[in-house]
């Protein structure tokens, strides 16, 4: 907010399938986010790692047990819960596009990243959600609940009375590429 930026908290980067198996590594992964959600962080984007002892089945991003139960419920978190790519193998190689965004919903996301399919692929996913949506595999009020969430966020960003709100345009071009910003830049390219 100080920087006039929103805040998203992410994770660690992993291609495939992660077992959180040890009393460590579930901590970490449910430490990060009580951290995001006690910064106040505007999205949380998931991680697909698995956490046997949450959910043994699917990975944290389609597990109701943990985006729902423990992230929004047990820590209270009320802002954008959003996937991590849904074509990444760790969840492609498990589940199709579709079926991976429905149950991303399901679980408790309010988006679902899709980085890599072609518009074809992406436009697939969404038909699978308005299916799910219309057989009422996906409850209507779940989508509902995620687009009123998306939209509270938004009008928080751009509410004018709202002192974390993001710089109108205009302004934004007084700070980017300013000589602060590019050094930055410079110094963020040169790490391996």
């Amino acid at each position: 907010r100080e920087a006039e930026l929103v805040r998203a908290a992410n994770h660690r980067h992993h291609e495939s399938l992660v077992r959180a198996d040890g009393n460590a590594d579930v901590v970490e992964v449910l430490m990060h986010n009580v951290v995001a959600v006690d910064a106040g962080v505007a999205f949380i984007m998931t991680a697909h790692v698995l956490v046997p002892a949450y959910d043994a089945d699917r990975p944290a991003t389609l597990s109701p047990r943990l985006v729902d139960a423990v992230l929004r419920k047990q820590l209270g978190y009320r802002g954008i819960v959003i996937s991590d790519d849904l074509a990444m193998k760790a969840v492609s190689a498990h589940w199709d596009l579709g079926a991976s965004m429905v149950g991303a919903l399901k679980a408790g996301c309010d988006a679902g990243l899709l980085w890599g399919p072609k518009p074809e692929e992406q436009a697939a996913a969404l038909e699978a959600v308005i299916h799910a949506v219309e057989a009422r595999e996906l409850p209507l009020s779940r989508v509902e609940d995620a687009l009123a969430r998306q939209h509270r966020v938004k009008a928080r960003f751009l509410d004018a009375r709202d002192p974390r709100r993001a710089r109108p345009a205009s302004n934004l071009r007084e700070v980017l590429g300013c000589a602060e910003h590019l050094a930055l830049a410079e110094e963020m390219a040169a790490v391996p």
